[in-house]
């Protein structure tokens, strides 16, 4: 059996512990984590990760969207290059 590790595991983890304090505040904002520290919640998803470039650099972080029920996300394969398509 191949084990896969979860990236940003730390991360999701630390948002689900803090998470219904954040709902309490900041529903519909954006929280920036990186490790078990909240960096910062933002109205607008660009500005959490233009923060997180000038915080942290080019390192993995976690953007998350602190709302009561999560909506699954959907990210077309094409757009990042994961598929090639000949016809």
């Amino acid at each position: 059996m191949v084990k896969t590790k979860i990236k940003l595991k730390t991360e999701l983890e630390y948002f689900k512990s803090v998470k219904s304090d954040l709902i309490s505040t900041h529903e519909g904002k954006f929280a920036l984590i990186k490790g078990k520290k909240l960096i910062g919640v933002y109205k607008k998803q660009k500005t959490a990760y233009l923060k997180g470039l000038k915080e942290l650099g080019e390192t993995q972080f976690l953007i998350k969207q602190v709302a009561k029920e999560e909506k699954p996300e959907s990210v077309p394969t094409i757009t990042h290059n994961l598929i090639c398509a000949s016809l």
